[in-house]
C-alpha cells in the first residue's frame, strides 16, 4: 500500500508520468475503448458492470464523506 502510496504522489505532481504502462489494465483491454464502451464492460466478481459499480462507488463515498461531517461516527 505505501508503494501505491508513493507512486500516486509522484504521479499527482508530475501528470507527465501518468503515461507509464503500470497504469493500463492488465484483465480488461482498455485502450482505445470510449467510456460508454467501457461502462458496458461486465465485472463478475461485482455482479454488475463497470459504470453502475462506479456510481455505487460514488453514492457510497458521498454517504461515509456526509456521516462524518454531521458527527456522525463514519465506520470502514
Amino acid at each position: 500500500m505505501n508503494r501505491w502510496l508513493r507512486q500516486y504522489e509522484r504521479f499527482r505532481h508530475n501528470p507527465d508520468a501518468k503515461n507509464d504502462a503500470s497504469w493500463l489494465s492488465s484483465k480488461y483491454d482498455l485502450e482505445g475503448l470510449s467510456w460508454n464502451e467501457i461502462r458496458e464492460i461486465y465485472i463478475p466478481e461485482l455482479g454488475m458492470c463497470f459504470g453502475p459499480s462506479c456510481e455505487a462507488l460514488r453514492k457510497s463515498w458521498y454517504a461515509y464523506k456526509r456521516l462524518g461531517k454531521d458527527g456522525g461516527i463514519a465506520q470502514d
